[in-house]
């Protein structure tokens, strides 16, 4: 979550995020951030805070707490900055808009974290 947590920082949405909440955060693996393009993890490894980085942050927080066993298939989640998030439940799969759930249920002080094997860059 190293690489999410940057993110965070960089964009001055850590402090959003330190507050009372509660929220619901889809946290892609470190490894995950490899698949998108070179320049915008450069930009944000040495701090470089863009427009297009919150907007990609942005996508993965959900205002109010969320477990996975709160999540139904067809589902559509809102996320803090108006977009939406398609749930999708094959099996014991849960997929995130592209993103599969690995890890899910993670408490946080105000909230809970869930583990994607995605970044979702877009809706």
């Amino acid at each position: 979550m190293t690489t999410f947590v940057k993110g965070l920082k960089v964009t001055g949405l850590e402090n959003m995020l330190n507050s009372d909440g509660p929220f619901t955060v889809f946290v892609p693996t470190n490894l995950s951030y490899g698949k998108l393009d070179g320049g915008i993890v450069k930009d944000w490894e040495e701090g470089k805070h863009t427009p297009e980085l919150r907007v990609i942050l942005n996508h993965h927080i959900v205002s109010g707490r969320i477990n996975i066993s709160d999540l139904t298939n067809g589902a559509i989640i809102n996320t803090i900055d108006g977009q939406t998030l398609a749930v999708i439940i094959i099996g014991k799969t849960v997929m995130i808009n592209n993103a599969e759930v690995l890890g899910h249920d993670l408490e946080a002080s105000n909230g809970v974290i869930h583990s994607i094997d995605k970044v979702i860059v877009s809706n």
